[in-house]
């Protein structure tokens, strides 16, 4: 089923009040737009079509990345840069889109106070499964992380009460946390991507990203990974578009080779990864 403008307008505008209208009706000429496009060219696809489960996530994504940006001070020119570079870099629009989700963001700023943050959450958490909140959330600190210093206390202190409020547990927001926070919340090599994200792992942030203590026993290390793995895999965001379950492979890529570390780190043989 494809959702025309309006229909994104009013889908959209139940999430988060007189800024979620906003966001909706812009999203909606985004993807009027893509959808006419691909008509135009014949080209398509089953699948090519916008869901309501995509159409969520970015709202919420954007409402919810403005929210933490503004928190405890006003948002700095280069967090708003960063956060209109996320979007840039991950998803493949053209030019033109490009230029509506700038305007979205620039529009999500100027009437931030009309955000409800709570609401948002709790609707969202209402029309997403675990695997659509728990990439949520990366990506939110994933896009804090892309500006040094990195998040300031109230910036951090607001996604975790937004993950309170989606009904993830607090030891699986720890280990969201960890994947940025050790060795510094900045790399220096593209938005978001922690040093233990791009230069291997030590076996201190191995353990950190599984959430498990470097006194964890055999077996208790490989029924977190197990966890872990089940609970990040790209097929639980399916109906999120190819973009997205790109993103969740990034995730699950990264608890492999934390594992992979913490085997190698305890001797075990390779029938045993």
């Amino acid at each position: 089923m494809r959702f025309k403008g309006k229909l994104i307008g009013a889908v959209i505008g139940s999430l988060g009040g007189p800024l979620g209208s906003l966001l909706g009706g812009l999203l909606g000429h985004l993807f009027d737009r893509a959808d006419e496009e691909a008509k135009t060219l014949k080209e398509l696809r089953p699948g090519d079509s916008i869901t309501s489960a995509q159409l969520g996530f970015l709202s919420s994504l954007i409402g919810l990345s403005v929210a933490v940006t503004e928190a405890g001070g006003e948002a700095r020119a280069a967090e708003v840069t960063a956060l209109k570079g996320f979007f840039r870099e991950n998803f493949p629009y053209g030019e033109e889109d490009q230029d509506t989700l700038e305007r979205i963001i620039d529009e999500s700023f100027r009437k931030r106070g009309e955000l409800d943050v709570e609401g948002l959450s709790r609707s969202y958490k209402e029309t997403s499964s675990p695997g659509g909140r728990l990439l949520l959330l990366r990506l939110m600190f994933k896009i804090m992380a892309a500006v040094p210093p990195g998040p300031r206390p109230a910036q951090l202190a607001l996604v975790r009460a937004i993950g309170e409020q989606l009904g993830v547990e607090a030891s699986v927001l720890q280990t969201l946390e960890a994947e940025f926070q050790l060795g510094g919340w900045r790399s220096g090599r593209g938005p978001g991507r922690a040093p233990c994200a791009v230069e291997g792992l030590s076996g201190e942030q191995a353990y950190a990203i599984l959430g498990i203590p470097p006194e964890a026993g055999d077996t208790a290390v490989r029924s977190r990974y197990r966890r872990m793995a089940a609970q990040h895999h790209p097929d639980r965001v399916a109906n999120l578009g190819e973009e997205l379950v790109a993103m969740a492979e990034e995730k699950f890529k990264l608890i492999g080779e934390a594992y992979t570390v913490i085997g190698r780190e305890r001797g075990w043989g390779s029938a045993e990864g």
